[in-house]
């Protein structure tokens, strides 16, 4: 084989390498925000029942943190 084909076909190998690793990542992070994002259905999906006067908060979650402002 000559020195240029042998070139040509690592860098080929390499950007195949590549284009297979990053495809691997972007489906990892995706699976993952769809995990997260499974276990935050439960709190945006609305009762059966809603009350009938407008502007009543019908769920609430603590932040996990208190957060204070202007000190």
């Amino acid at each position: 084989m000559r020195p240029g084909r042998v070139v040509l076909i690592v860098f080929l190998a390499l950007v195949l390498s590549g284009v297979m690793l990053g495809t691997g990542i972007v489906i990892g992070n995706v699976v993952t925000a769809n995990q997260e994002q499974a276990q935050l259905d439960p709190f945006y999906t609305p009762p059966s029942t809603l009350p009938e006067k407008p502007g009543v908060i019908i769920r609430t979650e603590a932040l996990g943190a208190d957060p204070q402002f202007g000190k």
